[in-house]
């Protein structure tokens, strides 16, 4: 039983789920744009919004989590899926709010909220697909269910983490097209993973730059994030 079997039928695509909440929270505008609310009357307007989506917006009150510094820039301490395939998006209620100050600030909340609901809507799906399986594969990624859901950053191994791989490679992709590179762009990256004359930099996505630090090119984790890559590039 090969260590990829679940999630070796192919890719697991966020999109339809993602652009279904993206539009929903879009349609708010209105409500929260120039209305001088503080975080967490925000979180609650979206909250009440999303409820039927499986997301929430919380306050951020686990200490030892590390802070994603991509995350932060939209007041977004860390995100993750759970156990039933709801998706908590943790707030630091001293800067979420600035996201609805203008509307040039709510436009780039949606483009970062995108790429980490796309990220944790794979998880979740994930998740689902585990639990479904009704067989001894669920048994076997029990390890698996545990990292996921316990967000331990633990470097190579959280990164090598089979669900996670999956997850960083659209998440890099996202990456790559929020600096404005062409779908052409970054498949010739892709293809060039470590050559440092071409463009997109390496380090214009920090997700890409983890899998460059922790593994060489040859090892089964790059190899299969580089391949989650291209299949998500391509559709």
């Amino acid at each position: 039983m090969g260590k990829f079997r679940l999630f070796c039928e192919g890719i697991i695509d966020p999109t339809p789920i993602t652009s279904n909440v993206i539009s929903k929270i879009d349609y708010l505008k209105p409500q929260l744009i120039n209305k001088n609310l503080d975080s967490i009357e925000a979180a609650r307007i979206l909250n009440y919004v999303l409820e039927d989506k499986g997301l929430k917006f919380e306050e951020s009150n686990r200490e030892g989590v590390q802070e994603n510094s991509d995350y932060t820039q939209i007041g977004v301490h860390y995100a993750a899926a759970n156990e039933d395939g709801s998706i908590s998006v943790f707030i630091k209620p001293e800067h979420f709010h600035e996201n609805f100050e203008s509307e040039k600030d709510f436009i780039y909340f949606l483009k970062i909220l995108k790429t980490i609901l796309n990220h944790e809507v794979i998880h979740s799906l994930q998740l689902l697909k585990i639990f479904d399986a009704k067989n001894q594969d669920a048994y076997r990624y029990s390890q698996v269910i545990e990292k996921l859901v316990s967000k331990n950053d633990d470097g190579a191994e959280y990164l090598g983490n089979i669900a996670e791989v999956m997850a960083f490679a659209k998440e890099a992709i996202d990456q790559f097209r929020t600096a404005g590179y062409a779908e052409e762009e970054i498949l010739e990256r892709i293809k060039n993973p470590r050559n440092k004359e071409i463009y997109p930099s390496i380090n214009e996505s920090t997700i890409f730059q983890n899998y460059i630090d922790y593994f060489n090119s040859g090892d089964p984790v790059f190899k299969k994030f580089i391949y989650y890559m291209a299949r998500y590039l391509r559709g």
